[in-house]
């Protein structure tokens, strides 16, 4: 065996014990070939995939649905209300697998979602307001904004929080990538 196929064997293998590890279920859905990845690891069943395709030059795109099956080029991706993308096996460059949701990334989104909608919000509201006829303590329109965006954030960070760990955020999990 030459050392550039023993890396290459080697390469398959630690692919193939990475995702095993992982505790991903896996099938090995395609040998090596000359275009595409030395070894294309496949989830079972109707599980949800992320695909990153080349589309040419530095340029690609992420395909996102449940695997559906295989096919003679590929594997099929779908989604419930489209119909089924056929995946060619040599443009995939990565393969995710959906590990579930997370709640606790879900609510630092929604911290930070939170925080930025309730500045805006408060900024607004406070440079919309018509001037005081008498004013005791925020008199001017960027004084207003300031107090605005304070007591915006104050209501934004809790609201998004609590909603972003209601709503969740996937986590991915890399299988292959080329």
């Amino acid at each position: 065996m030459t050392p550039g196929a023993a890396l290459k064997s080697l390469g398959r293998d630690l692919t193939l014990l990475t995702a095993i590890v992982a505790g991903a279920p896996l099938a090995v859905a395609h040998a090596a070939s000359a275009q595409g990845p030395p070894v294309t690891l496949l989830p079972e069943g109707d599980e949800r995939v992320r695909v990153t395709i080349e589309r040419g030059g530095s340029e690609s795109r992420v395909v996102i649905g449940r695997f559906q099956g295989l096919a003679a080029e590929g594997f099929l991706v779908g989604q419930p209300a489209a119909p089924h993308q056929l995946v060619v096996i040599s443009s995939v460059t990565r393969l995710d697998l959906s590990s579930g949701t997370s709640r606790w990334g879900g609510a630092l989104r929604g911290l930070g979602l939170g925080a930025l909608a309730g500045a805006a919000l408060g900024v607004t509201i406070g440079v919309v307001v018509p001037d005081p006829d008498s004013c005791d303590w925020v008199c001017t329109r960027s004084e207003r904004a300031i107090v605005g965006a304070i007591v915006g954030i104050a209501y934004g960070v809790p609201a998004g929080t609590l909603l972003g760990a209601l709503i969740g955020v996937e986590r991915w999990d890399t299988v292959w990538e080329r």
